[in-house]
């Protein structure tokens, strides 16, 4: 099942966000992140948080979608509860709308807790002013892409074997290595870009 979670983060409205809201199977709103509902113009299955950050006269235009309401004291950040209930719906595939930009340390949790969940066998991505994909070993993407797309690569472990096709700088099962910036701006030469991750964890950031 494809969920979506409107996070509290901020977003940019382009046909990839508005595809994946509109054909999602289940929606969760993670507090602040309700607003992208008006944007998205789409209507959440489920309200959860600790609302301290959604307005009330946001709140207002879903008077009949159910909430869920959490301590302000809790221990778990709101996208963490939001994806609890979603894989408690049964989700395998989540994208959060919304899940960077704004506080640094809430995008660089977002990250982390999406790497968590990743390792744990959800496929789960990070939509915000970038699109963040994760990739788990053994596994083959394709992106359609325009030509000139600017994206950067990089391994979340130790090493990352990496077969990429169709970008300006091409990898054959190359070894990439954790904490380097070797596969920051490349460029998408063709569309579509293949990423084939043969060994390890790595991140696919597409830049907008």
């Amino acid at each position: 099942m494809k969920a979506v979670i409107l996070a509290g983060g901020e977003l940019s409205v382009r046909p990839t966000t508005e595809a994946l809201a509109t054909h999602a199977d289940y929606i969760v709103a993670a507090d602040g992140g309700l607003q992208h509902a008006l944007t998205l113009d789409v209507k959440p299955d489920v309200i959860v948080g600790d609302f301290d950050s959604v307005t009330p006269n946001v709140l207002e235009q879903f008077p009949d979608v159910p909430k869920k309401s959490y301590s302000r004291h809790k221990d778990l950040l709101d996208l963490e509860i939001a994806l609890g209930v979603a894989l408690e719906r049964g989700a395998t595939h989540i994208a959060v709308l919304g899940a960077v930009g704004g506080r640094f340390d809430q995008s660089l949790a977002s990250l982390f807790i999406a790497t968590r969940f990743r390792r744990e066998g959800i496929t789960i991505s990070l939509h915000g002013g970038q699109d963040i994909y994760l990739l788990l070993a053994p596994e083959s993407q394709r992106y359609v892409v325009p030509e000139g797309q600017r994206f950067s690569l990089l391994s979340l472990s130790n090493k990352s074997v990496i077969t990429l096709t169709n970008a300006a700088y091409p990898l054959n099962e190359f070894a990439l290595e954790y904490g380097v910036g070797l596969g920051v701006s490349n460029e998408v030469k063709v569309s579509p870009l293949t990423v084939n991750v043969h060994e390890g964890f790595a991140v696919l950031v597409l830049e907008y």
